[in-house]
């Protein structure tokens, strides 16, 4: 049987001061933030899609099924890749290969659609490795965020979830703005989405370096 190490009051107060401890904790943030870029870029991908791929591209509808199935196909290997890396790298180090393998991915998708701009495959098979590196990205970003949160676990992982689904909203609600004769807007926004949690992953990595040398 499980049991949460410390009650958690419901008190108001004392839950809008662990919402305060976790929100100047700059490691739990830049963590939440940077999977919540990656995962972000996913959605933008996923709510263009659709346009992208039926209104410019002119895939019959009943064939857009097949582009998701791509990119499950990605995501599950990723996940297998996670668990086997696991066991050799430390998390943080796995969660900044997840983003360095999604910015490339997302520069890739870039160079890809330049070269040739009528090819879906210039975006499916691209995108194929985002998935994977989001497989990568996710299970490792949230024990990253609640380990040194235990004694507030609850409100953590419920931050870091509004966090995730803040900023995806965010992004593809300003995709819709962009988007109208060429995907190259959604590819521009997934490299600046990538770039974003790169940066941020870095930073990751050098607290959790001064922590264990300190």
């Amino acid at each position: 049987e499980e049991t949460l190490p410390v009650r958690q009051s419901l008190h108001p107060a004392t839950i809008g001061r662990n919402y305060v401890e976790l929100l100047l904790n700059r490691y739990f943030v830049a963590v939440a933030v940077a999977s919540s870029l990656i995962y972000g870029g996913l959605l933008v991908y996923l709510s263009s899609s659709s346009f992208v791929f039926i209104t410019m591209f002119g895939l019959p509808a009943e064939y857009f099924g097949l582009i998701f199935i791509s990119s499950v196909i990605g995501y599950m290997l990723g996940s297998a890749l996670s668990a086997r890396l696991s066991r050799e790298l430390t998390s943080e180090r796995v969660l900044l290969t997840g983003v360095t393998l999604a910015t490339t991915s997302c520069a890739s998708m870039w160079l890809a659609h330049s070269l040739w701009h009528d090819s879906m495959l210039a975006l499916i098979l691209p995108m194929v490795a985002y998935s994977a590196a989001l497989g990568l990205v996710l299970p490792h970003a949230m024990a990253i965020a609640m380990r040194p949160f235990a004694h507030i676990a609850g409100t953590a992982s419920s931050l870091f979830g509004f966090v995730q689904m803040a900023l995806s909203a965010t992004a593809t609600a300003v995709m819709g703005y962009f988007l109208a004769s060429s995907p190259l807007p959604m590819i521009q926004a997934m490299f600046v989405i990538t770039v974003l949690a790169f940066a941020l992953a870095l930073q990751v990595n050098r607290l959790a370096s001064r922590q264990l040398s300190a």
